[in-house]
């Protein structure tokens, strides 16, 4: 089967715009005051998680391949793909592995897929 490329770029640049933007709102959103929020961080997040989101949609995606999915397992399936992009995405700002911040790591994360299934459930 043939896949139409034009329709998977336009497809693929708006899930991993999303990503972005759920990944900076979710970075955002787990500090108290503006004045705490680390905007390299951030920036630096949200870019890593659509890169992650680009380089998972090669996997496929349904809307695309024409797989059809009831909209609760949908909207369910893009949000745990934010959450492991946004804490993929988080993870390499820790100099090792022990330095990671998990709290910060999974409250994000899990902020991010909160935020994309809002958002699907919005569309």
């Amino acid at each position: 089967m043939k896949k139409d490329w034009k329709k998977f770029i336009i497809a693929a640049l708006i899930r991993a715009l999303r990503t972005l933007a759920q990944t900076a709102v979710a970075t955002i959103g787990t500090t108290a005051l503006i004045q705490d929020v680390n905007w390299p961080v951030v920036a630096s997040a949200s870019v890593l998680a659509a890169i992650l989101s680009i380089l998972t949609s090669l996997a496929g995606l349904p809307e695309v391949d024409g797989a059809v999915y009831g909209f609760w397992k949908a909207a369910g399936f893009r949000a745990l793909k934010t959450v492991f992009q946004t804490a993929i995405s988080m993870i390499p700002a820790a100099i090792s592995i022990i330095e990671v911040q998990w709290l910060t790591v999974a409250s994000t994360s899990l902020l991010a897929g909160l935020v994309s299934f809002l958002m699907s459930v919005a569309n």
